[in-house]
């Protein structure tokens, strides 16, 4: 994936959802902090997912450089995944989501 590709690949709410996921939100959290439904924060991480060619959580956050230190959220990162495509960086991500 080129440098800015996921940021064009995610919408504004997407990118919301994964921001709150990053901070070790689960989708009920999101839910309340977005006022959306779980149901509605299940479609867009699918959607994320599909637009990122991943199929795990970890992998999407990996991908955006949304990934926590392991000290913070050690529940995301006990996986151990091998995503083989460029990291952005998390300031890149939330300025995105900032618009």
């Amino acid at each position: 994936m080129t440098r800015g590709a996921s940021q064009t690949l995610l919408t504004p709410r997407q990118l919301q959802v994964l921001t709150h996921a990053a901070q070790g939100a689960t989708n009920q959290d999101i839910a309340e902090a977005l006022v959306i439904s779980v149901g509605t924060v299940k479609r867009h991480l699918h959607d994320v997912y599909s637009a990122l060619q991943v199929s795990t959580r970890l992998e999407a956050l990996r991908v955006c450089g949304l990934l926590s230190p392991p000290h913070q959220h050690s529940r995301l990162v006990r996986a151990r995944v091998s995503v083989g495509q460029e990291v952005r960086t998390a300031e890149e991500i939330r300025g995105a989501v900032a618009r």
